[in-house]
């Protein structure tokens, strides 16, 4: 055997099976993009059914927190402030979800949608197909 130094003797202890011969670059980057298909729905948190499921339990918090008001005042604001901190998320999750499928029109209709309440709803429904 000849000495190829202490290193590749530990490796020579490893099962054949966890020694893969190396790949090279441009091989790893097809197989990468391989994953990636077009027309494919992406599976993360940033997506436009995410926004919209926040949106749905905003709008849920945020009628339950009214309807509370008058019977438990600490309980109505507790569901309000929640429902503002909710949509706080929508709306973060909305407009960093345009900016990874690199919709910029979308991002910067986001602004002003957000501050009448309403940016994370529209994004929701009618925003552009997650493919990335």
């Amino acid at each position: 055997m000849q000495s190829r130094g202490p290193h590749l003797l530990r490796l020579a202890l490893i099962p054949g099976i966890l020694m893969a011969p190396p790949c090279p670059v441009a091989a790893t980057k097809s197989a990468a993009q391989g994953l990636i298909r077009e027309g494919k729905m992406k599976y993360t948190l940033l997506s436009k059914w995410t926004v919209l499921g926040l949106t749905v339990a905003t709008g849920g918090m945020i009628t339950g927190g009214i309807k509370l008001l008058g019977s438990s005042t600490f309980a109505g604001i507790l569901l309000l402030v929640g429902g503002v901190l909710v949509y706080g998320i929508a709306w973060i999750v909305a407009f960093l979800d345009a900016i990874q499928e690199k919709r910029f029109g979308w991002a910067l209709g986001l602004i002003p949608l957000g501050l009448v309440l309403l940016g994370p709803a529209v994004y929701g429904l009618l925003g552009p197909k997650n493919t990335r």
